[in-house]
């Protein structure tokens, strides 16, 4: 590269330390030749050696920031020793956190370039592009461009706080008996445990809100919730919860695997008709007062049965009419609205609902090799329905509030009132349904909406 890094490098010093009141920098033919192969050993040993040496740019000049951001005060020390000093202080921090550095490494694949979005491909898994570094804290993503699509970056607000976090959630994992656990599937037995490790922490990651990404640590925080969580496990008995639509309604929760978007989701079927309504995916967390809350991650149709366009029109027609979010689905309300009883008669009366996951819906449309046209129809599918049902669901009751609404990256939140009555008997009917079967729930298992 010539003297290409080190002109790179003054550029970054010099727009940092100026702005603060330092001189610009200047080096000795001496100093010159020094910085300059110190620079090149940096960026080997934490950007990668290219053959080539075709280096990205932008990355070199990401990481000469890092460096100048981190550069330790230390009069015994020349600047070549002290850009040194950074890379080994840097790369003994990525060491020293085993589960953030695979975090990261997926990370690296998922942003990079050739990302095809397949699930466990860790091609990039060695490298560690980090887009800012100061002290403990870490943002991993890539700086857009115009032909990309722009994700969110992932923050990493204190290294070892998330560390502890990941540690407890893998190790909560390994001794769950949820499908979650790759470590003792024998499908997997081929597997290394890193790329297990990797696997958990990728399949987690697709179900990451921007707001989630942004505070990563809480994010996985609330997944390991979910796996300890004792009341969803307890449910998966299948029990008729009543007749419902000249057919009798059944009720289990079941388990997904780590690629769907919670350990468990509930299951609403109809015996006679064959028919699985939409699932609902959710997890239930424990709050800092001690209340427990569902957040609902997805509503989602059916993997066993096929949508039934009859009975969609039929539920449709037994809706109220109404001109306000015409663009909802009416059987995806349905399940929502038995999920709310049922919730309300375990005791849970608040729930989070997750609107957009960037990161699943980047590797679903490069998956699936989606032009422009069709990743915004799916998106907007995916999203603007799902959020729409929310609010239809609203316009049939007063007694279910939205406190939050998605904005900004910020999750929907709604809120029961302890009696919910809607405009409609129909509604009113199945959500009274569910209830009973939850509060049947909690007096026999003892749970409470308080942890």
């Amino acid at each position: 590269m010539n003297d290409l890094f080190i002109k790179i490098f003054k550029s970054a010093y010099d727009e940092y330390y100026v702005n603060l009141g330092y001189p610009e920098l200047k080096l000795s033919k001496d100093e010159y030749v020094e910085v300059n192969e110190t620079l090149i050993d940096v960026v080997n040993s934490i950007i990668g050696f290219r053959v080539s040496g075709n280096y990205n740019l932008s990355e070199v000049r990401l990481l000469f920031d890092n460096i100048c951001k981190n550069l330790p005060f230390d009069p015994r020390l020349t600047l070549s020793m002290a850009i040194n000093k950074y890379k080994n202080d840097y790369l003994k921090m990525i060491l020293s956190h085993p589960y953030t550095t695979l975090l990261i490494s997926v990370l690296n694949t998922i942003y990079s370039a050739e990302y095809e979005g397949l699930f466990g491909l860790y091609t990039f898994a060695n490298k560690h592009f980090i887009v800012s570094h100061y002290k403990d804290a870490l943002t991993i993503g890539k700086m857009p461009r115009m032909e990309d699509d722009t994700l969110p970056y992932v923050l990493i607000r204190d290294i070892d706080k998330l560390e502890k976090i990941l540690e407890k959630y893998i190790k909560s994992i390994e001794n769950s008996t949820t499908y979650y656990n790759l470590f003792k599937n024998e499908y997997f037995m081929d597997v290394s445990n890193e790329d297990k490790i990797r696997m958990v922490l990728e399949g987690t990651l697709f179900n990451a809100s921007s707001y989630d990404l942004a505070n990563i640590s809480c994010f996985f925080h609330r997944y390991n919730d979910f796996i300890n969580d004792d009341i969803m496990p307890s449910l998966k008995g299948l029990d008729k919860i009543g007749d419902a639509f000249n057919d009798e309604l059944y009720f289990k929760v079941k388990e997904s695997d780590i690629e769907y978007e919670t350990p468990y989701y509930f299951s609403f079927m109809l015996k006679n008709h064959r028919i699985e309504l939409p699932n609902v995916r959710l997890g239930i967390k424990n709050n800092d007062n001690g209340e427990k809350i569902a957040h609902i991650v997805a509503l989602q149709s059916s993997q066993i049965t096929k949508p039934n366009p009859t009975f969609s029109d039929e539920i449709k027609e037994m809706l109220p009419k109404s001109s306000k979010y015409r663009n909802y689905n009416p059987d995806h309300l349905v399940s929502l609205v038995l999920s709310l009883g049922l919730l309300n008669g375990l005791g849970i009366t608040r729930i989070e609902v997750q609107d957009y996951m960037p990161l699943r819906g980047y590797k679903t449309i490069k998956n699936f090799h989606m032009n422009e046209f069709e990743g915004f129809n799916y998106l907007n599918r995916v999203v603007s329905k799902n959020i729409a049902t929310y609010l239809k669901l609203t316009t049939f009751t007063e007694d279910v509030k939205v406190s939050s609404l998605p904005f900004d990256g910020v999750n929907m939140i709604l809120e029961t009132s302890e009696k919910v009555m809607f405009n409609n008997i129909f509604l009113n009917y199945l959500y009274n349904l569910a209830y009973e079967y939850g509060l049947s729930q909690k007096e026999k298992r003892g749970f409470d909406g308080r942890c």
